[in-house]
């Protein structure tokens, strides 16, 4: 009986402190601090974040260039370029002619040719003048003058008849001068034709390549598209919420060696076929590309990547890793002294299961991939053992203070 009751008595506080023990870990409010198993942990590192989504494209001209023919008074000749023929600016694209400025150059052609003559007949005129004034200065008359200046000599003074013949003179040479302003005139008039029928022949202003030609004359008679290519493609619904003009792309494919860089530059705002509830709609985009191989070639099929949103050089940790309340978002930190303390957070930018930590946690600060326990406050906690040899790469990665806390560490323990 003795011996039971001793047993007994051992027991019972025995039972009786373990009782107590757990009741005052496991309530709630409990101080008593409780050891977390840590199986999943991460490293907060400093990265990038970049949103985005693909979308399929096709590389075309980025502008289309239109040539116009404007048959008024004018007669077309021939085209000099064909289809699919390279073009620069100040190409010969066609020739024309025009009729009516033909007809009016013959005209003025006549009626220069006309008042030349009667130039050339003014001239005659003031030569003989000029011979019988000096015969009558003279008082010498020639045998050529006609008879009635034998007369005049006869009735008038010499005095009288010099200052005639200078007002005849006069006369005559003020008449030339007006017929040779005429013939100025003409002239200026025919080399304005000249020119205008000289450019008969309509050049590319730009350098691309003939996409189009219409024999009919219809207008535009030329198609010309440009040698810089873009890309064009479809956002659906979901895509056209995200992407906005201006925004970054990304263009590769298999037949370029590298990601191009370039900018959505227009998406047009009205669905590309009637919008209906039965299907999706799709948004027609377009892009301009910053630098494009020669590799490049309209019609080539190629991937989009839109860049929606990014951050660079910020800390980074996993999705997971983040939890949320009413109030705050927060994460589990493991810290230097063994504890897993709760943090607040702000953050950032999110995608693909990462997030960007604006507050509360730094580069190189470790964080639980898991949630603890609601209670847990602040506690030690324990995690595996990861059984790889160490090497050198490994050893780079720990600071010297962090190699000094260790080696402590092991003198302290032993």
């Amino acid at each position: 009986m003795m011996k039971n009751w001793k047993i007994t008595s051992v027991v019972l506080p025995a039972i009786l402190l373990v009782v107590v023990n757990i009741y005052l870990t496991l309530r709630e409010d409990s101080e008593v601090q409780r050891t977390v198993y840590v199986e999943k942990w991460k490293k907060a590192e400093q990265g990038n974040i970049t949103e985005s989504f693909n979308a399929k494209a096709v590389i075309k001209p980025s502008e289309e260039h239109y040539v116009y023919f404007n048959e008024e008074d004018k007669d077309f000749d021939q085209f000099l370029v064909q289809e699919g023929d390279a073009v620069s600016a100040g190409t010969p694209l066609f020739e024309y002619s025009s009729p009516r400025l033909e007809a009016e150059k013959r005209e003025l052609e006549a009626e220069k040719k006309a008042a030349e003559g009667e130039i050339t007949s003014i001239e005659e005129q003031i030569d003989k003048l000029e011979s019988y004034q000096l015969s009558v200065e003279a008082d010498q008359p020639i045998a050529d003058t006609a008879d009635f200046m034998d007369t005049a000599l006869a009735e008038n003074s010499v005095e009288e008849i010099i200052s005639s013949i200078e007002q005849d003179i006069y006369r005559q040479e003020y008449e030339r001068s007006r017929l040779e302003q005429k013939v100025q005139k003409y002239e200026a008039q025919i080399q304005s034709i000249e020119e205008q029928t000289g450019a008969a022949t309509i050049s590319s202003e730009v350098d691309g390549i003939v996409k189009q030609i219409d024999k009919d004359l219809g207008n535009p008679v030329i198609v010309i598209a440009s040698n810089t290519p873009a890309v064009e493609g479809y956002f659906n619904e979901r895509q056209r919420e995200k992407a906005s003009e201006g925004m970054e792309i990304k263009v590769s494919s298999n037949s370029l060696k590298k990601k191009l860089n370039g900018s959505i530059q227009k998406i047009n705002p009205y669905p590309l076929e009637d919008p209906s509830v039965e299907k999706e709609s799709s948004y027609l985009f377009s892009g301009v590309i910053e630098e494009a191989p020669d590799r490049l070639f309209s019609g080539s099929k190629v991937d989009v990547t839109v860049i929606v949103d990014k951050a660079v050089g910020v800390p980074v940790i996993p999705s997971k890793s983040v939890h949320k309340n009413q109030k705050q978002e927060y994460v589990y930190q493991l810290t230097s002294a063994g504890l897993l303390a709760k943090r607040s957070i702000t953050t950032g930018l999110s995608f693909h299961g990462e997030h960007e930590v604006k507050k509360g946690i730094k580069p190189g600060n470790t964080v639980l991939l898991s949630d603890a326990p609601g209670s847990v406050k602040k506690a030690p906690f324990i995690t595996p053992v990861k059984s790889l040899d160490p090497n050198l790469k490994t050893m780079k990665t720990i600071t010297n203070r962090e190699k000094l806390r260790y080696v402590l560490i092991g003198v302290l323990e032993k």
